[in-house]
């Protein structure tokens, strides 16, 4: 209860924050949505205007969190500028106004979905808390994300749809996508967030690199998989596309091929014919067209010289044919008388008859296009085709093309341009309206998610017709690169065929890969951060928990060290009494003594002074443990201070017929350290090779300098020490076998202190030995111990 109120304290913010605090936090919470909306868009999946990621949801939410509702404006904000950068996403709006009112509506449902987040975790996760306990996180991750975003996602894909942004088809990817990268985006983002940034920082700071590192990374795994995925499936959807538009694209060309083959049905028709009536050409004519749709007129027009025009006239008035003229069109657009000339073209058996009998007369050579193809077609002797032409008689706003078939006289020759020309009887021709071939041609490869532009490039580009113009609304405007561009060959010109994905192309395509990349990452990170949070909330608390207890205890060692050396210091007063008082005793100074009570006296003396050495090495290891000890370092001469401690062991050493040697060969540098500590140390080194070393025996002692260190050993050719008792040699009031068993009884400290005041040095102790084959101890003291 008391860390919980300590955090719910940490978390609430004073109530009289400036105004100023208050608009700079909104102001960095709409640039940081800003910025991640606009990374996260780079991922976006078409033909959807959401992305798969989406980290500004967490961004919002964390804001909320930590900076309560006064800053919500800042999500607002931030979702309508990242709306109004993505122009391709509101494809079809064409002023400021709509888009900010667009951007307006999305934001109101991405800050909607912040606020119920924030309610939410806050009401039934019991948030601010430290996200430690497995069914906070799970309550957090659930109502924060998968529940809290289903707000934002359906109110902004509503108002896509209501702004005409998506069809209908495209609402439930762009719910999905959504809604999963809202739900991502709390679940990756808002633990990072919380660990960097909640209160109180001591809490959380110890948890960064353990959620932070591993989140991060699981992310960046998730975003690569789903790239990776997306370029996959984009390039699958490239492929089909592709394939789509070539079939297309060669269905196209074999049913412009069929209607032109209705020419050379008609040509081969009047070169197996000796006469050929208005009868027959209609009802051979009629019969091809309803085998081919596209077809506007199918015509027979000789070719009548200027001398030969009033009699081919009357013959066709004769002939039933009424008012029968050969006509052009004027500026007006009206059928006229046409201007003499050499040679004229007309339309002169025409079908189906009833539909096209206004077109009767019409010379062909008068316009200028029809006599280009006219004379392609006679000099190269192949079909002829005009540019693309409103058709004669067409009321809509369509284009047509008109193209001919030169019919030479029977058996004359036709192997040289001048032989064709020369012998040039007439052309069969067809009107042909290119909406209704692009109409059948799709209708035969059932591809209505794939729309067809034509164009004409033969002397400049010219749009000639889109299928069909009602459906381009429908263009995937996120898809501006994916084209596929043709041709077909429309008898001697060539067309440029451009085709275009829809969304519904994209709706039919879209696979579940993407989607399960999607929701396996949401579960992923999911699972992910749940575990992180917990397992890091658990390990802050106990490593709180362990701080508070290691205080309590190095309190209690204190209050020990106090007390120990409270005990010692009483000790060692009374102590120090009976050995002055023993001494005086032996020396005759309250009256003669005999030499038994001399004796005795002794044993009181030597036993008094070893309980003052137990205090004073108690006392030593109380303050060493404690830290209490304050080492006094100056510049010091080893080698000069081994000398002197040799000094005062050595009458010891004669008196047990001990040789001592000082083996140090070479001068030392000087190292700062306590000289009073290090004396301290040598001389329990040579006191315990004074006590285990036998009569006869040698003690050598030396320094030498190696690798920035200086080693110091005192040798022995004692009992030494078994490979057992070398392992617990320097523990506290450790003592070997043959230490036991000898008359001068130690306090097994003296080692322990050794220890201690070599590893204050920043140094090494250490021993070497065997049983009977005596010891040698070490410790090494870096030059620069200071």
């Amino acid at each position: 209860m008391a860390t919980r109120r300590f955090i719910s304290q940490s978390f609430r913010k004073p109530r009289n924050r400036s105004t100023y605090i208050t608009l700079l936090y909104i102001f960095c919470l709409a640039f940081a949505y800003y910025s991640a909306g606009k990374l996260s868009m780079l991922l976006a999946i078409p033909p959807g205007y959401t992305a798969p990621v989406w980290p500004s949801a967490g961004i919002g939410l964390v804001g909320i969190l930590l900076f309560g509702y006064r800053v919500r404006p800042g999500i607002l904000i931030g979702v309508i500028l990242v709306n109004l950068g993505i122009e391709t996403a509101w494809h079809g709006l064409n002023s400021s106004l709509p888009l900010i009112l667009l951007g307006t509506s999305v934001g109101i449902g991405a800050t909607a979905q912040a606020l119920a987040g924030a309610f939410l975790v806050r009401r039934y996760a019991g948030f601010p808390n430290l996200l430690a306990q497995e069914r906070e996180v799970v309550l957090f991750l659930l109502l924060a994300g998968p529940a809290a975003c289903l707000i934002s996602a359906t109110w902004g894909v509503a108002s896509l749809l209501s702004a005409g942004v998506i069809e209908f088809a495209g609402a439930p990817v762009n719910w999905i996508t959504w809604w999963v990268g809202d739900a991502l985006g709390v679940v990756c983002v808002t633990p990072v967030l919380l660990v960097w940034l909640a209160q109180p920082r001591e809490l959380w700071v110890t948890r960064r690199k353990q959620v932070s590192v591993p989140l991060c990374t699981a992310v960046i795994t998730v975003v690569s998989f789903l790239i990776y995925a997306n370029d996959r499936e984009d390039q699958r959807i490239k492929a089909e596309f592709e394939r789509r538009a070539d079939n297309l694209t060669r269905v196209l060309q074999d049913k412009i091929d069929e209607s032109l083959e209705t020419l050379h049905s008609l040509s081969g028709f009047y070169a197996a014919s000796e006469r050929v009536t208005r009868e027959a050409f209609e009802i051979y004519a009629t019969g091809l067209m309803d085998r081919f749709s596209g077809i506007q007129r199918l015509s027979w027009n000789p070719i009548i010289t200027h001398q030969e025009r009033r009699n081919f006239e009357e013959a066709a008035r004769r002939g039933s044919y009424e008012n029968f003229e050969i006509r052009e069109v004027d500026p007006q657009g009206r059928l006229v008388r046409a201007e003499p000339r050499e040679n004229y073209t007309p339309v002169y058996f025409v079908a189906p008859y009833k539909k096209n009998r206004f077109a009767l007369g019409f010379d062909l050579a008068a316009n200028p296009l029809m006599a280009e193809g006219l004379r392609r077609a006679r000099d190269e002797d192949r079909a002829g085709a005009t540019i693309p032409i409103k058709l004669l008689g067409e009321t809509q706003d369509q284009w047509g093309v008109v193209a001919f078939l030169p019919v030479y006289r029977p058996g004359s020759p036709r192997d040289t341009v001048e032989a064709r020309r020369r012998n040039i009887y007439g052309y069969v021709g067809g009107a042909f309206r290119v909406p209704d071939l692009m109409a059948t041609s799709v209708a035969a490869v059932r591809e209505p998610a794939v729309q067809l532009e034509i164009w004409d490039d033969d002397k400049n580009s010219k749009l000639i017709q889109r299928y069909s113009a009602s459906a381009l609304r429908t263009l995937a405007p996120d898809f501006p690169t994916l084209r596929k561009t043709g041709s077909v060959l429309v008898a001697d010109r060539r067309w440029r065929v451009e085709c275009y994905p829809t969304v519904e192309f994209f709706a039919l395509q879209r696979s579940w890969q993407v989607w399960s990349v999607l929701f396996g990452g949401l579960l992923f990170t999911g699972v992910l951060g749940a575990f992180l949070l917990v397992v890091s909330g658990r390990t802050a608390m106990i490593e709180r928990l362990v701080e508070e207890r290691t205080r309590e205890l190095a309190r209690a060692n204190l209050d020990r060290a106090d007390f120990s050396a409270m005990i010692a210091h009483d000790l060692r007063s009374p102590l120090m009494a009976v050995t002055g008082v023993a001494g005086l005793l032996r020396e005759n100074a309250a009256g003669e003594v005999n030499e038994e009570q001399r004796k005795w006296l002794g044993k009181i003396q030597d036993n008094a002074q070893h309980m003052v050495q137990i205090v004073n090495d108690f006392l030593d290891v109380s303050h060493l443990e404690s830290g209490r000890v304050h080492l006094v370092k100056k510049e010091i001469d080893l080698g000069q201070l081994v000398e002197n401690c040799l000094n005062n062991v050595f009458s010891l050493a004669r008196e047990k017929n001990i040789s001592l040697k000082n083996t140090s060969s070479q001068p030392l540098p000087k190292i700062r350290a306590d000289g009073r500590r290090l004396e301290q140390v040598i001389a329990n080194l040579l006191s315990n090779a004074l006590k285990f070393t036998g009569a006869g025996g040698e003690i050598s002692v030396g320094c030498q300098q190696s690798n920035g260190n200086i080693i110091t050993w005192v040798k022995d050719s004692g009992v030494g020490i078994s490979g057992q008792e070398l392992s617990w040699i320097f523990e506290k009031y450790s003592q070997t076998k043959s230490g036991q068993n000898t008359a001068e009884k130690g306090t097994g400290l003296g080692l322990a202190i050794c220890k201690m005041i070599v590893e204050a040095h920043r140094g090494r102790i250490w021993v070497e030995s065997a049983e009977d084959k005596g010891a040698t101890f070490y410790f090494s003291l870096p030059v620069d111990s200071g």
